[in-house]
């Protein structure tokens, strides 16, 4: 049976893409062998306009890659002394890197995964209304793990995403509200209230403090709860998607983000392969 990094190179193969995005992309595909402890997850919008890879592991396994991998992509030295104070203060169990590719535009990144401390990584989201709200609805919910924090880094691209574990939908929702963004579909949240038993928020952050994009994620969600989010925003098709999942050797996303930016609504799927293989 492919191991997770085979099963994860071969379904991001099948999706549409062109060039330079496809060079650029193999060419991420190829910096691990097949063996090497590595967790890799694929992010992506059910109309594949937007596609993210990432690699994850302890940070003694990854740092060095990850270190060549965005010095050859243009990463200053500047944003790796912000990457060593940040990791210094949180302390995150693992580490990882991506690649970003939306509408045939390219950025590369890190990130870091928990569980992590919000009271230290909240200091260093850029200052301006988004970090007061979300602040603000922290302390109000009693909010204080992060599930990862991550930042886009280059080339040109650049802004900050964090998501933070929330115990309910309804918690969640009320960032929606104190930001002023219209809700996802009542009946989709009817059912991903009972399609899920672990949620989270997700905040995109602008360098200028403004907020890109908030979502409701779910994690490990019912089936009925994947086909309802796919039903409220354009995919690909269900065949392809099927295909896809079936390279990756799963039946589900890991997780569905229900979000809001500035284009409006949108949503994220993603897959978490482990790095070795499902008994």
């Amino acid at each position: 049976m492919p191991n997770a990094l085979q099963r994860f190179s071969a379904a991001v193969n099948i999706l549409p893409m062109e060039e330079p995005s496809l060079t650029l992309l193999n060419r991420f595909l190829s910096i691990f062998s097949d063996e090497d402890p590595v967790d890799s997850i694929l992010d992506l919008s059910p109309d594949v306009s937007l596609l993210q890879c990432t690699y994850l592991s302890k940070p003694d396994i990854i740092l060095q890659p990850m270190l060549q991998y965005l010095a050859n992509c243009g990463v200053s030295d500047r944003e790796f002394a912000n990457l060593q104070r940040v990791c210094v203060k949180a302390t995150p169990e693992h580490l990882g890197f991506f690649l970003r590719q939306e509408h045939l535009t390219s950025s590369v990144g890190w990130t870091l995964a928990g569980p992590l401390p919000f009271s230290v990584l909240n200091v260093y989201l850029p200052k301006g209304k988004t970090r007061q709200l979300v602040q603000s609805w922290a302390a109000t919910h009693n909010i204080t793990n992060c599930i990862s924090y991550s930042r886009i880094v280059g080339p040109g691209a650049q802004w900050e995403e964090m998501t933070l574990a929330v115990p309910s939908v309804d918690v969640c929702l009320a960032f929606f509200d104190a930001a002023k963004l219209v809700l996802p579909p009542r009946p989709l949240i009817k059912v991903a209230k009972k399609g899920s038993t672990s949620f989270a928020l997700t905040v995109w952050f602008a360098p200028d403090g403004g907020l890109i994009r908030a979502a409701l994620r779910a994690h490990d969600p019912t089936t009925r709860l994947t086909l309802a989010s796919r039903l409220e925003i354009p995919t690909i098709a269900e065949s392809n998607l099927a295909v896809l999942e079936g390279y990756l050797q799963v039946t589900q996303p890991s997780w569905i983000e229900m979000g809001r930016n500035s284009n409006g609504r949108d949503a994220l799927l993603g897959y978490h392969l482990a790095n070795t293989d499902p008994t």
